[in-house]
């Protein structure tokens, strides 16, 4: 299924809730705040905007099982961590609010009103 929100869409309100660079999203580096911001970005765009893993992986430059496996373990984590379910939501109303302030750029992706990405 094709979404109207894009991966990187979802990448950049990752960076802007958990202020983790989507350099660093993409990157290798194993620091909580940065596999939390991988997980995160990982679970919004597979089960909020219907993306397969297969497609999540090819955009984020990992193996789709990895996806796989961390969309499952935050499925079993956020029962418990509630500050992960609020950066659920708070990633799903940036984009939400720069699609409807019509906050968007050529590539679909979110920005400032005087043109910086967010």
């Amino acid at each position: 299924m094709t979404s109207p929100v894009s991966i990187n869409d979802v990448l950049l309100a990752v960076q802007r809730v958990t202020h983790v660079g989507v350099r660093d999203v993409k990157g290798r580096g194993q620091s909580v705040n940065v596999r939390e911001a991988r997980l995160l970005a990982y679970f919004v765009a597979s089960q909020c905007f219907s993306y397969s893993f297969a497609a999540i992986a090819r955009r984020i430059g990992r193996d789709h099982t990895t996806v796989s496996a961390t969309v499952k373990k935050f499925v079993a984590s956020r029962r418990f961590d509630p500050g992960l379910i609020d950066h659920v939501e708070d990633a799903a109303v940036v984009i939400a609010a720069a699609r409807r302030e019509g906050r968007v750029n050529y590539a679909g992706s979110p920005i400032y009103a005087d043109g910086r990405a967010l």
